[in-house]
């Protein structure tokens, strides 16, 4: 589910911690549109229960993000 985001692709791909099942922390890679430039990831160490909610928080961190760190 990549969206774009003012030019930035956002690919949210959360993880489950070995041996902490139903324990999700969100993440998301970060591209750049023009060059190709993978930027740093979005993560957060606040955990969620389930992938979905987890990818939630990822895009709105990286949308949040791209608004006010790279398009300033």
């Amino acid at each position: 589910m990549t969206k774009l985001i003012m030019g930035v692709l956002v690919t949210p791909d959360s993880y489950e911690t070995d041996g902490l099942l139903g324990v999700w922390w969100p993440y998301a890679s970060l591209t750049d549109t023009k060059d190709g430039k993978e930027l740093e990831p979005v993560t957060h160490n606040a955990h969620e229960s389930t992938k979905d909610r987890a990818d939630a928080v990822a895009l709105i961190l990286a949308a949040r993000r791209i608004r006010t760190g790279l398009h300033c």
